[in-house]
């Protein structure tokens, strides 16, 4: 379990350790709370650069909560909101070697063409609402 007080302490851990370490918890201030961290938005930014992926959340106390960070799995699935992401941090020309290598192989088997919607911008389709609206 590793404290950021900001992005630029995160980014720095992630480039000296992105390939020696496979993981990390980071505590993230919750929002209300007086204790401060890297945010959430800003933690993901950093970890799609290095090719590091989000995962699971879970509570620590009453001032921060635990997201794991990870290195992308080999063929694992890209979400779109993800893609939009790293073509922004690449607008931007925030993307690091390993990030760009992550987006090259997903281009390159058809992931990034294939990522996913999540399921709170799922939206259903006309017939299925129709089906639905008339059977209650």
């Amino acid at each position: 379990m590793t404290h950021f007080a900001d992005a630029a302490e995160w980014e720095a851990w992630l480039a000296a350790n992105h390939e020696s370490e496979g993981g990390a918890w980071l505590k993230i201030a919750k929002k209300g709370s007086a204790a401060t961290s890297v945010t959430i938005g800003e933690a993901l930014d950093v970890a799609l650069c290095y090719g590091w992926i989000d995962s699971q959340r879970k509570s620590c106390d009453e001032h921060f909560y635990l997201q794991r960070y990870s290195r992308r799995r080999k063929g694992s699935p890209w979400s779109r909101v993800n893609v939009e992401r790293v073509e922004a941090l690449t607008a931007a020309g925030r993307m690091r070697p390993p990030g760009l290598a992550e987006v090259a192989a997903a281009k390159a088997d058809g992931r990034w063409d294939a990522a996913y919607t999540a399921q709170r911008d799922a939206v259903v389709p006309p017939d299925l609402a129709e089906a639905l609206a008339a059977h209650p």
